[in-house]
């Protein structure tokens, strides 16, 4: 007899999940039952040995043996004259109803023969789904990792998680850390900073904050715009040191040096004439500090030679040293020197004198000068202890006009020595050396301020 090919249905199939979930439960409940090996496993697919479809069904007694274990295997018949299984006989499964019948119970139908195939059928489908299950599972194992549907965290690491289909789209669109080129340098920046770049970015075009008419500049170029270029910008006129007082945009600059030449003109004299005042002040003040207010002067004469030959030719040559005090606030006094002489001395000697100078004190000194004065001629022997110097002094005589207060003409007399040295005692020893001579004055310190 040929056998009854039933079909698979969704009614099938809901009875069958039943089934299992019966099956499931009492197994839990009761001890370890013989099971039957019903499908043979060949690399993750199912192979099920069918019945002969040349042999006639058998009865529920003798159950085929399968080549693997299953739980549900009890619940298959016998078929194709297999080794027979335990003598218990499987429980009968009956389906439950089916989507869109109102039936409460579904007695089992019966093939040609009486077997009952919808039992065998309902089992293998149930069966296979099992085991098709078990078939996935193994797959999925292959799938984790490679899913494209699977969420999983951008590898820029901005804390989103999107699926591995949308990822290259989100990376290169959407993503916060995706790197982007500052279309102004070309440097690459992440996305979620590129705005913050932008706010210090040197190339960055910005306007004039003088609002002129030029297109935005650079950056890092305004500073040199704003010097150089900008016409908008507030300058003050090239004379302001002179005086003029103008303060307008560059652009009236050139407007305002032409019809202003004139008084530029006379800006500018104003103002030479304040700088030759400051000078003359500033003179007066570096003489002032550069002053010896010790009462002793060392003056040093270079070229000697040269300039004793220049006096013998002019008449009335005259050497005249630096002012100095014979003390901070004492007497102001002047040397002045004649390497040809002077009155007696003329022609032969060398003449040496010292005059009143006006100073800043007199009015607090005591009239008529009455210091000590002394003159020293050094002889530059090498030996310090073979030297042989020349001194002269003198006291002054009360008596003479030259000794009173000073006055202010440049032309007042001095007092001295018209025949200090000759010419012949200057070549006897070292007082010339190197065509340098050293000559010395040194006023008493006495006091004589008036209280």
């Amino acid at each position: 007899m040929a056998p009854i090919v039933t079909s698979w249905s969704s009614l099938d199939y809901e009875n069958g999940q039943q089934q299992r979930t019966n099956k499931m439960k009492q197994q839990q409940s009761q001890p370890s039952l013989s099971v039957y090996q019903p499908f043979r496993l060949r690399q993750n697919s199912v192979s099920v040995t069918p019945p002969s479809m040349n042999s006639s069904l058998k009865s529920y007694g003798s159950v085929s043996s399968f080549e693997s274990s299953d739980p549900f295997a009890s619940l298959l018949p016998n078929v194709g004259g297999a080794n027979p299984g335990p003598t218990k006989p499987p429980r009968a499964l009956h389906p439950s109803p089916g989507r869109g019948t109102g039936n409460r119970h579904h007695p089992p139908p019966l093939s040609i023969g009486g077997h009952d195939h919808s039992k065998f059928h309902h089992v293998r489908h149930l069966q296979g789904q099992i085991v098709t299950n078990r078939s996935k599972s193994h797959s999925d194992l292959s799938h984790v990792g490679t899913c494209t549907m699977e969420p999983v965290y951008c590898d820029n690491k901005c804390g989103q998680k999107i699926s591995r289909k949308q990822m290259m789209q989100h990376k290169a669109i959407e993503c916060g850390k995706r790197l982007v080129a500052c279309r102004y340098c070309a440097k690459d920046f992440s996305y979620d900073t590129l705005q913050a770049h932008h706010a210090k970015c040197g190339r960055y075009p910005i306007a004039c904050p003088n609002q002129c008419d030029s297109p935005k500049v650079v950056r890092e170029e305004l500073e040199s715009h704003l010097k150089d270029n900008c016409p908008a910008l507030m300058v003050s006129c090239p004379f302001k040191e002179a005086g003029c007082r103008f303060k307008g945009p560059r652009f009236s600059l050139d407007k305002h040096q032409e019809e202003g030449m004139k008084q530029h003109l006379l800006l500018m004299c104003g103002l030479a004439t304040r700088q030759q005042q400051q000078l003359s002040t500033l003179r007066s003040t570096v003489s002032r500090v550069s002053l010896n207010y010790t009462g002793t002067f060392l003056w040093r004469i270079n070229d000697v030679q040269t300039k004793i030959a220049e006096a013998r030719i002019k008449e009335g040559f005259e050497l005249i040293s630096a002012p100095f005090y014979t003390s901070q606030y004492g007497y102001k006094l002047q040397a002045s020197l004649f390497l040809n002489g002077n009155g007696s001395g003329e022609g032969a000697y060398v003449s040496i004198y010292i005059k009143i100078l006006p100073g800043e004190y007199d009015a607090l000194l005591k009239w008529p000068f009455s210091h000590t004065v002394s003159f020293t001629l050094y002889d530059q022997a090498a030996n310090p202890d073979k030297a042989c110097n020349i001194v002269e002094s003198f006291i002054p005589d009360p008596t003479w006009e030259n000794f009173q207060r000073p006055s202010r003409e440049p032309d007042a007399l001095g007092f001295g020595f018209p025949r200090f040295v000759s010419h012949d005692m200057l070549k006897k020893r070292h007082f010339v050396k190197d065509d340098v001579l050293f000559l010395k004055v040194r006023v008493d310190p006495a006091k004589n301020m008036a209280v």
